[in-house]
């Protein structure tokens, strides 16, 4: 059985090699879903706060790269715009 990070290394992996919009879109909801999931076992561990406190930052940071990404993504879908695909 695959532990959970071990899917979002895998989420990770796709969203960067995604050879549509429409593929880095679903990769990027799924990275988003994986890391509130980790949130919220962050939030539910047996750990000092500030251990605690400083995942979490970090976990929202990341939360909100991808959020970018995906509204990105999503207005390049709207608009039917032309995008550069940057590895």
């Amino acid at each position: 059985m695959m532990r959970a990070s071990e899917y979002l290394e895998i989420c990770q992996e796709c969203a960067l090699y995604a050879y549509t919009i429409e593929d880095a879109l679903y990769w990027h909801n799924e990275i988003i879903t994986e890391l509130s999931i980790e949130l919220n076992q962050i939030c539910a561990a047996r750990w000092p706060a500030t251990v605690k406190a400083s995942m979490s930052i970090s976990l929202e940071e990341r939360l909100a790269h991808h959020a970018a990404a995906v509204s990105q993504l999503t207005a390049v879908l709207e608009t039917n715009e032309r995008l550069s695909w940057q590895p």
